[in-house]
């Protein structure tokens, strides 16, 4: 492994400490906003450095760099909901909640370093369900014809590349091709928890499912579409 990737990663461990110390409601705000921007000047200077190892074609350090990134980000995410919480902004709350969850989910895929952080991903799971309400979600039943690789773009399953794997500091998905929506569907447990339902109606009023406050209409649909195939 290069070692500059060492010396970053070594410089995130004193963030980690700080993170571990101030992710938390209480934490005064000054704090929380400056640990933000430490965490923000480091993901940018992590994401630099990935592109010169790809350029030195040095896969293990640009994978170990994917999985730094993610994770700073995802560090910054979670204090960033605890800063919209005090800001009574659920919303912007759950968003950066959900992408903290999504960020950790990429670095335990994306190196072997980010086995370290199997307790961050259930603690954030851990406040999905303490913090906020239950919420409800739509899935897609659908039939998908052809897909393709994010990493070269040829016809996923012919090209050899794998689908949650880390390539030279990028994780691989396979996206679907040639779609055809079947269902659409009212879940608990979806695919991706962005295709959120925003609004309900309770006795006639339609209500925010994150506050309860009377929603605007622009809240009364999902936010996103899930995948239920």
């Amino acid at each position: 492994m290069d070692d500059r990737v060492s010396v970053i990663w070594e410089e995130f461990d004193h963030l980690e400490t700080e993170h571990r110390m101030f992710r938390f409601a209480t934490t005064e705000r000054g704090l929380q906003a400056n640990l933000v921007a430490k965490l923000g000047d480091l993901h940018e200077r992590s994401i630099a450095l990935k592109l010169e190892v790809v350029r030195s074609n040095d896969e293990d350090s640009a994978n170990a760099l994917l999985c730094l990134a993610s994770v700073i980000d995802a560090f910054r995410s979670e204090i960033l909901m605890w800063l919209a919480l005090r800001d009574e902004d659920a919303h912007l709350a759950w968003e950066n909640l959900l992408r903290a969850q999504d960020l950790i989910r990429v670095a335990l895929q994306a190196h072997p370093k980010g086995k370290g952080f199997e307790e961050d991903f259930e603690r954030l799971q851990m406040i999905e369900h303490l913090v906020f309400p239950p919420q409800r979600y739509t899935s897609l039943g659908l039939v998908a014809k052809g897909s393709k690789c994010s990493i070269c773009s040829g016809e996923y399953g012919e090209c050899g590349h794998v689908s949650g794997r880390a390539y030279m500091g990028e994780l691989c998905s396979r996206i679907l091709t040639d779609i055809e929506i079947r269902e659409i569907s009212f879940v608990f447990d979806p695919a991706s928890k962005h295709a959120r339902i925003t609004a309900i109606s309770d006795g006639g009023i339609m209500r925010d499912t994150l506050t309860w406050e009377p929603a605007s209409s622009e809240e009364s649909t999902p936010q996103g579409t899930g995948d239920s195939s």
